[in-house]
């Protein structure tokens, strides 16, 4: 993981400036058991399915990836210089932890998994990703899923 101090001072002063914004409302719901609970992913990978567009610098877009994909057709569409790839092209769970949900299910811990996961470019101003986040909370409640794990790379 790349740290603050490890960045040119150019970039570390253009991320020192973001902007986090604050919301009045928190709305928060109670899930059912995590055994009854549908789990969906979000990931800030920009991972893309082999054919999708790529992401590009400031795409506040999101896309999907079916739970389903094999590996091989997932893509890192990341476009910043300073996002290291090296632990996702070795083992893609890092970002997207799909078979560790499968256990999950097969175990019981978790009631099943979302047939769709969502991921989006994180290297963005977060004020830019309000669309994104209203357009995936409804794409979650469509799949009736209780909980999301957010995989922040």
């Amino acid at each position: 993981m790349v740290r603050l101090t490890d960045l040119h001072a150019a970039s570390r002063a253009r991320l020192a400036e973001i902007e986090c914004p604050s919301y009045e409302k928190r709305p928060w719901v109670e899930p059912p058991p995590l055994a009854k609970s549908r789990i969906a992913i979000i990931s800030s990978a920009a991972l893309i399915r082999r054919g999708d567009p790529v992401f590009h610098p400031s795409d506040a877009g999101w896309r999907e990836v079916p739970h389903a994909l094999p590996d091989s057709d997932v893509l890192i569409s990341h476009v910043s210089i300073n996002f290291d790839r090296t632990g996702l092209q070795q083992d893609l769970e890092v970002a997207l932890p799909r078979r560790h949900l499968d256990r999950l299910a097969k175990d019981g811990v978790i009631g099943s998994v979302s047939p769709t996961h969502y991921t989006f470019m994180g290297s963005n101003d977060p004020k830019l990703l309000n669309d994104t986040a209203s357009q995936i909370a409804s794409r979650l409640k469509a799949d009736r899923v209780d909980a999301a794990i957010l995989v922040p790379v």
